[in-house]
């Protein structure tokens, strides 16, 4: 038996009509794959450094600028406590961290210390040379509280703050594209800057801090 004239045509539209989904669906697959930032790279369009500093969906307010600047400027002996974010990896210098389900080391330091001065001592005990801030990942997960003080710790770090850290270098993008917020300070090796001067009322540390009645 033959087929009809009828039956071959619709045979022959169906195929075309998978066959046109098929392409189209693979034109656009195949420029949504060439449009990922994270594809451009290798392809030359735009640099490592400059993907690796902008955040993506899967990887939000990225520290990355921070971490060359330390890589750049500090011996390699340096030890760097991270505020406001766990990752490190690209960090060429060791690192004290805490995840959002733990508090920051400095918010343990600060209530066991007696004053600025102690703090400023606990930091450098612990080899702490500099503090790196990702300020933008730390108000994007303040609702995990990971610095939890007493009123008068708050103090003690303020004092802190203010009399014993250097800097900071800063790269700050408003831009609702980058939204950068990352700030670098040296831990002062000698006496304090200002140490008879507290901090001004308008004085602000630049990460949120949740205070325990």
């Amino acid at each position: 038996a033959f087929a009809s004239r009828s039956t071959l045509g619709t045979g022959w539209a169906q195929k075309t009509v998978v066959w046109t989904f098929v392409v189209i669906h693979a034109a656009w697959g195949w420029w949504f794959f060439i449009s990922l930032e994270s594809v451009q790279v290798p392809f030359g369009r735009i640099s490592r450094d400059a993907y690796l500093s902008d955040p993506h969906v899967s990887y939000p307010a990225p520290p990355y600028a921070a971490m060359l600047h330390i890589n750049e400027i500090s011996p390699p002996e340096s030890r760097v406590l991270v505020i406001g974010d766990a990752r490190g990896y690209h960090m060429e210098r060791p690192f004290v961290a805490s995840s959002v389900c733990n508090l920051s080391p400095l918010a343990v330091w600060a209530e066991e210390s007696s004053d600025a001065g102690a703090l400023a001592d606990r930091l450098r005990k612990e080899s702490i040379s500099h503090i790196l801030v990702n300020a933008a990942e730390a108000y994007r997960t303040r609702n995990r509280k990971i610095m939890v003080l007493s009123a008068s710790a708050l103090e003690r770090l303020r004092q802190f703050w203010f009399s014993y850290l250097e800097g900071p270098w800063q790269d700050i993008d408003r831009t609702e594209k980058h939204q950068r917020f990352l700030f670098v300070y040296k831990v002062r090796s000698g006496a304090p800057a200002k140490p008879e001067a507290p901090p001004p009322p308008s004085f602000a540390l630049p990460f949120p801090v949740t205070v325990t009645p």
